[in-house]
């Protein structure tokens, strides 16, 4: 037993030289890959940020977002239970080699080898969430969809810019998506869900399921939450700072099928020095 620590650390006096290490903390607190960790993604092959971490039995593998020229990317490496890397030691390419492609990813595992990938394409003024279903096979990642993962909408079905807000992965292995699609008429964005399974078709119509209301003024500054329920319900909330009134927490329950399961979105109102508590 024990936890994979993920850390940067400057290796020279210009913070030119970032490496990130990863170390192994056991059950009794010992550190058994010694006082500076293994050295897992070295920067002459990496400008990285935004790691994330799926652990299964004594293995760990890592990933991260990869800003090389003018292309963003990201990058996994698994890492043993001695702190030996098992992937090829510039990382297993999830996507790359799209200009601008990628933001940091949302990671998210069922615990049993597999995990799925979330990020936000954002290649020129198109913008849209994109998945990627992975499994660990020993040597390498599994990658179930097609190349460089999975959009929800395609270039040409409009114009409007989409930001990936958060993901949850359900108990049968599907990922429900949240995510905002600007809105020109009221200069805001509106809230949406989407759930796609492991084969990658979209559960929740063409679009998904609309949340917020068209004039909502959605509070991005940690505002928006989405958990789980039972029976393969989704519980999303949301904080509308609306104008001529004070702000207000809006909230919805969707069953598997991505109906409101109340007929009203529950509202309580608050002030606008109020934060909004996920969860």
């Amino acid at each position: 037993g024990g936890i994979f620590s993920i850390f940067v650390r400057d290796d020279g006096d210009d913070r030119q030289d970032l490496n990130c290490y990863a170390q192994k903390i056991d059950s009794d607190g010992e550190t058994p890959w010694g006082e500076d960790g293994m050295l897992i993604i070295d920067h002459e092959f990496n400008s990285f940020w935004g790691f994330n971490v799926v652990q299964s039995d004594n293995d760990a593998v890592v990933f991260w977002e990869n800003t090389p020229l003018d292309h963003n990317g990201i990058f996994a490496q698994k890492v043993d239970e001695s702190g030996e890397l098992v992937y090829p030691e510039e990382g297993m390419p999830i996507i790359s080699g799209i200009s601008g492609s990628a933001k940091t990813p949302i990671l998210l595992s069922n615990g049993n080898y597999e995990f799925a990938l979330v990020w936000n394409d954002e290649r020129k003024t198109f913008k849209t969430p994109c998945i990627q279903f992975c499994s660990d096979n020993d040597d390498a990642v599994d990658m179930e969809l097609v190349l460089n993962g999975l959009p929800l909408f395609e270039a040409g079905y409009d114009q409007a810019a989409r930001r990936t807000i958060d993901a949850i992965m359900n108990c049968n292995g599907s990922v429900t998506i949240l995510f905002a699609i600007e809105n020109y008429e009221f200069d805001n964005d509106i809230l949406y869900a989407q759930k796609v399974d492991r084969d990658g078709q979209k559960q929740w119509g063409e679009i998904g399921v609309r949340l917020s209301d068209e004039d909502a003024y959605l509070y991005w500054a940690g505002g928006i939450a989405i958990c789980p329920g039972n029976d393969g319900e989704t519980f999303v909330a949301w904080m509308d700072r609306g104008e001529g009134g004070p702000d207000k927490i809006e909230m919805q329950k969707l069953n598997s099928r991505g109906e409101s399961m109340w007929e009203e979105n529950t509202q309580i109102a608050v002030n606008q020095h109020s934060h909004f508590i996920s969860e």
